[in-house]
């Protein structure tokens, strides 16, 4: 933790005024309106301020620098005065409502939408379920969703166990998850809709990276697998254990198609010029029918605008040309546009790919 809040006192005074707004749901668009700056300006600062942490993402680095604040108000660590001003960085490829409190953070993570709250702390044992008693490895997490994660935590325990489905998908989820570095302790706990990823950080370990590793995974390192929304709640440290976290992924039902892998892969960093952009699901699609979708977290990519679907109709390619210094995103489907959808007419469960191009 020392290591990271090293990496994060590093930043300029316009840099974190940029970071607070972008967390608290503003784009770079809003962020250079409200305070004078260029779009471009305001996406170059969090540029620079994601060189200096190391994060892979504007908004996950606005959510630990929250999270950081929130560390520091706690044991009484002054935050240096606001500049008045803000910098800037590009559309963030992150999903879902978060909600800060005192060493808690919880983020429902959606499929293409993205939105983000600030709230009051909530303190609550997640283990309704169980008498009260806290679960023996997450402890008394602290969450400012108690119901969403109570909710989860329970169900993942009443439903009936699909025992095929569920074995193979416990054994898969805990190989990814548990080659996160710096993830001490894993149990994985699958029913028959809905999986639970429940672990602990080592002890004394910098928590920044491998949280993100986490969320990240959750958000898009399980499509192939079958998994769409997914829920990710972190709580504070306990005294000589590490930071406790839970992931909720929910199963995407079998009739429905979904997105197993893309090109670029998600959250990669190409170079600048032209390259080939391709979706591809789990089967195989109606032909000729598709929806690339715009999203606010990053440029559309500037593609030729003619998809060719593959001999086993499961994949779509487009040549694309990529700026240097650029994120892009694109979705495929969303609530209002579904043409990706299966040779019997079910459309597939919206997803989103974003990626990067070196300056």
């Amino acid at each position: 933790m020392a290591a990271e809040g090293d990496r994060l006192a590093t930043l300029t005074a316009t840099e974190q005024d940029i970071l607070r707004r972008l967390a608290a749901g503003h784009t770079a668009k809003s962020i250079a309106a409200e305070t004078g700056l260029s779009v471009n300006a305001v996406n170059e600062r969090l540029r620079e301020a994601r060189r200096k942490t190391g994060a892979t993402s504007s908004r996950e680095l606005a959510r630990l620098f929250i999270a950081q604040e929130n560390r520091d108000e706690q044991i009484g660590v002054a935050q240096p005065p606001d500049a008045g001003q803000v910098e800037p960085d590009p559309p963030h490829r992150a999903t879902g409502l978060l909600r800060m409190g005192p060493l808690v953070m919880t983020i429902l993570i959606g499929l293409v939408a993205a939105a983000t709250l600030t709230g009051t702390l909530i303190q609550n044992d997640p283990v309704k379920e169980n008498g009260g008693m806290p679960d023996q490895l997450l402890g008394s997490l602290a969450v400012d969703h108690p119901d969403q994660v109570s909710t989860l935590h329970g169900q993942v325990r009443r439903e009936t166990r699909d025992s095929a489905w569920a074995t193979e998908a416990e054994a898969a989820l805990a190989n990814r998850f548990g080659a996160i570095a710096n993830v001490d302790s894993l149990r994985v706990l699958c029913a028959a809709k809905l999986c639970e990823v429940a672990g602990r950080l080592r002890p004394g370990s910098a928590s920044g990276p491998a949280l993100l590793a986490v969320q990240q995974l959750s958000l898009t390192g399980v499509r192939d697998l079958g998994f769409g929304d997914s829920v990710f709640s972190v709580g504070g440290k306990a005294m000589g254990k590490g930071d406790p976290f839970v992931v909720y992924l929910k199963r995407i039902p079998t009739t429905v198609p979904h997105m197993i892998s893309t090109s670029p892969a998600q959250g990669a960093t190409i170079p600048a010029g032209p390259y080939t952009l391709s979706v591809t699901f789990d089967r195989p699609m109606r032909a000729r029918s598709y929806s690339f979708v715009t999203s606010n977290v990053g440029d559309y990519p500037d593609c030729d605008g003619k998809p060719q679907q593959s001999p086993d109709g499961r994949t779509f390619t487009m040549r694309c040309s990529a700026v240097a210094g650029r994120t892009y995103a694109i979705g495929f489907n969303s609530e209002r546009f579904g043409n990706f959808a299966s040779v019997d007419g079910v459309s597939a469960t919206p997803s989103m790919l974003s990626f990067d191009t070196r300056r």
